[in-house]
Formats: C-alpha cells, structure tokens, sequence
C-alpha cells in the first residue's frame, strides 16, 4: 500500500508559492490598497528576519519595492517596520536584489523627519556618501542626501 504523504507539499513549497502569489499581485496597481489593507507590509518585513529569509527574499523585495514605490505613507511604514537594515544588507552583499533595495531606500529619505531619523539611526547619511562612488546611483544618492 502506498501512502500520498510525498505528494502534499512542504511549508517551504507553500511559503514560496504565497510570497510569489503577492508579488505577482503587487505589480498590479490596483492590488496595492487592498495588499497594503490586508497587512502585506506588516507581514513580509519580519520574514527578512526569519529563519528563510535568504530563500523568500526574491519574493519579498520585489513586493515591497511595488507597494512602496511613489507612496510615500508606505515607504514611512516599512522604515518603521524596520526594513532599513535589511536593505543595507542586501545593498553591501551586492545581491542582484540590490535594484529593488536601492531605490527603497533612497526614496525614503524623501519621506519624513521620523523616516530620516530612522535611517539616520542605521548611519545611512555615511552610506549614501559611499553610493556616490557608483556612477549609475551617485543622481539618486546625492538627491537623497540633499533632501536630507
């Protein structure tokens, strides 16, 4: 007798197929109040911290990059959800997800005090300066720190 316990799939299998469920959503427009309604944010910036978050990565950056980009109250709430150093990382590691966290954190400086204090506490100023030896993000980092 064979059993079918080989076929259900794992939770990694289903947290993959759920994280590409919402960033398959997140790149159409108007999927982006109801996703930021249902808690999306608030839900995928603690996976960045979790035991898989080099796996589910691919998914979560891309998401968030859709949902934050040009809306600046989400850009406030995921610094607050404390996405800044997850940026960073991804940003120093060269990951090829370094397209999505640059322009994230480079946006946020142009959201509010509390936001720049919030990037201010993870030393971005002196990373931002860094940014300005890359010739294609030197526009963005000087902007950046100019608004700052």
């Amino acid at each position: 007798r064979r059993t079918h316990v080989h076929l259900l799939p794992t939770y990694t299998e289903i947290m993959d197929l759920l994280l590409k469920c919402l960033k398959n959503l997140s790149m159409e427009p108007s999927a982006l109040a109801d996703l930021e309604a249902a808690g999306t944010l608030e839900t995928l910036v603690p996976l960045l911290s979790g035991p898989m978050s080099d796996r589910y990565r691919n998914h979560i950056l891309p998401c968030i990059f859709n949902m934050c980009r040009i809306n600046k109250r989400r850009q406030e709430r995921v610094a607050a959800l404390g996405i800044i150093p997850h940026l960073k990382k991804v940003i120093t590691d060269n990951s090829p997800l370094r397209q999505f966290a640059l322009p994230i954190l480079f946006d946020l400086a142009h959201t509010c005090d509390t936001t720049r204090r919030e990037l201010g506490r993870w030393n971005c100023q002196a990373f931002f300066l860094d940014l300005l030896k890359e010739n294609y993000w030197q526009a963005f980092a000087l902007n950046s720190l100019a608004v700052w």
